[in-house]
């Protein structure tokens, strides 16, 4: 499809575009993501440039938290400023693709050399190898503007699958940024360079002050307001990163959010029109979380009771070893035991493995505290589960291998589910008469009594001899 329509041609396509940015933008968000497109916009219907604010909405706060107190950090990229008529009406999008002039990321150059990256890379690499429904693909040599043809032809139905994969390919895509000499060259992702700390965003010309919002119902929100500069016009539609790791709030772990595509609000001049779909500065994010706990257990002495210090436990998933990182995460990447991550039996005995996911795992003893029996070392599965969304962690354990009855519960209970302790033993003699160990001990009395059985019999043929 052809560019360069008239300003009501434009109208309809950006509105038909934004009803695909309302997909675009949410669709990550929970409830049905076609509600924001039911009222067709109407091509008389007109809009004027808002203020320059984007807000996200989360229907939990904690998800827009990266501690206690700080709201999580958010940058955002222009990706295409809105046109308007000698009215100041909105027409449609441009992407600037003038690198000298305009580059998103990276600096201008005014020696010629490409050194910055423009909105126009940026969303052509995301129509890289995208089809419309009709099957059609971007031509940059006859579609002109890559966010409008983006606008004009991603929709996707009802499902905005187009858009979405729109912004995942701008994820994925490895930018240049090319200097003058060839040390200078690298590739890189732009969330990647995001987080550098000399990463140079050009486009907005400042980055958006952040204010958060907690509501009673425990939902929020998070407002970027862009600066006001008379010689700069912030309004557009933009990329937004989250760039906060992980946060933690009670058993639930926040993850970051994917990237939004949103635009600055539209208003509509119209009493009884829906100028674009979406293009009000807002966008709902799902709430992305991992709920994790603090799995715990008592290492004691023969007797029991005592608390033992000193012995390390390691942990299993699906056969590979735990590790966990100095930010707290597990990753079960280890094949080996001597690369896993010991957790060590405090004074009271207390083993604690924190940051737990739900599943099941294998926990195995790896060092015996000096005086105990150094080749008995029990080992468990555990299943750790969460009671609802902001529930405790609760768990099912039960003692396998050769030393399972060294796995116990002062209940006596097979399964346990709580209370869980794992003893050591200094003789042989304090060993279960359960599981491997009691099996042994019934075979030596069984063999034993063979043995007796034999004697009896032999002496019983010498007694007969004798008689006859």
């Amino acid at each position: 499809m052809k560019m360069g329509l008239r300003a009501t041609g434009l109208l309809v396509a950006a509105a038909t575009m934004l009803s695909g940015l309302a997909f675009g933008a949410t669709a990550y968000a929970e409830g049905d993501p076609a509600n924001g497109a039911q009222d067709a916009p109407k091509a008389t219907c007109t809009a004027t440039v808002g203020a320059a604010t984007i807000t996200i909405n989360a229907k939990n706060v904690n998800q827009l938290k990266k501690s206690d107190t700080d709201v999580r950090d958010f940058k955002v990229i222009r990706i295409a400023h809105y046109k308007t008529d000698a009215s100041g009406n909105f027409t449609g999008l441009e992407t600037p693709d003038n690198v000298r002039a305009t580059p998103v990321l990276g600096e201008a150059s005014t020696s010629g050399a490409a050194k910055g990256v423009t909105a126009g890379n940026i969303a052509r690499a995301g129509l890289q190898g995208l089809e419309d429904p009709n099957g059609l693909v971007y031509d940059e040599a006859t579609d002109g503007d890559p966010m409008q043809w983006a606008a004009d032809h991603l929709l996707n139905g009802d499902s905005g699958t187009g858009f979405r994969a729109f912004v995942d390919g701008i994820d994925r895509t490895q930018f240049g940024v090319l200097g003058g000499a060839s040390q200078d060259k690298n590739d890189f992702l732009i969330k990647g360079y995001l987080a550098k700390a000399d990463a140079k965003i050009a486009d907005p010309a400042n980055q958006p002050s952040a204010t958060l919002t907690e509501n009673q119902d425990g939902s929020g929100k998070v407002t970027l307001t862009f600066p006001t500069d008379d010689n700069y016009d912030y309004a557009g539609m933009y990329l937004v990163y989250d760039m906060s790791g992980d946060a933690t709030f009670g058993t639930k772990t926040y993850s970051a959010s994917p990237t939004m595509l949103v635009g600055t609000p539209l208003n509509s001049t119209g009493a009884d029109c829906t100028p674009i779909a979406n293009a009000d500065g807002n966008v709902n994010i799902k709430n992305q979380f991992t709920q994790k706990g603090d799995f715990e257990f008592q290492k004691v002495q023969a007797d029991g009771t005592t608390g033992l210090a000193g012995a390390g436990f390691v942990i299993k998933q699906d056969g590979k070893y735990g590790v966990q990182g100095t930010d707290g995460k597990w990753s079960f990447t280890a094949d080996n035991i001597n690369d896993a991550t010991e957790i060590t039996s405090g004074a009271d005995g207390t083993v604690k493995f924190s940051g737990l996911a739900a599943g099941t795992y294998t926990v195995e003893e790896k060092t015996v505290p000096n005086g105990y029996l150094q080749d008995v070392k029990p080992t468990f599965d555990v299943t750790i589960a969460f009671t609802g969304e902001n529930g405790a962690l609760t768990y099912t354990a039960t003692g396998t291998g050769k030393y399972d009855g060294l796995v116990f519960n002062d209940n006596g209970d097979k399964t346990i589910t709580s209370g869980l302790k794992v003893k050591n033993v200094t003789s042989q003699s304090q060993l279960p008469n359960t599981g491997a160990a009691g099996i042994a001990m019934f075979a030596a009395v069984a063999v034993l009594l063979a043995a007796g059985a034999g004697v009896t019999f032999v002496r019983s043929r010498s007694v007969k001899r004798a008689l006859h």
